[in-house]
C-alpha cells in the first residue's frame, strides 16, 4: 500500500504469495493508519513520509526502513 492516508483494517489475514521471500504487507509513505485484529507474518514500513501506524491485537513481524521516522510506529 503506497500514498494512502486513514487506512483502517480490521480482521485482515495476509499470507504472503508463494515463493515469495518479500514481506506480506508494505507500507509506503503512508499515514494515520490503523490495524487491528489481523495477521500478516510480516510486515515492512518504508518512506520518509510515513506517520502516525497503530497496531493492535495484530499479530506480525514489523520491519522499518531506515527513513522511517523513530516513533512512526506503535504496536499494542
Amino acid at each position: 500500500v503506497d500514498e494512502v492516508s486513514g487506512l483502517v483494517l480490521d480482521g485482515v489475514h495476509i499470507q504472503p504469495a508463494p515463493h515469495s521471500s518479500g514481506p506480506a504487507m508494505r507500507l509506503k509513505n503512508v499515514e494515520n493508519v490503523r490495524i487491528g485484529n489481523s495477521r500478516a507474518p510480516t510486515l515492512h514500513v518504508a518512506g520518509d513520509r510515513t506517520r502516525s501506524i497503530r497496531l493492535f491485537q495484530t499479530d506480525s513481524k514489523v520491519t522499518s526502513g531506515p527513513e522511517v521516522a523513530k516513533g512512526a510506529i506503535a504496536q499494542q
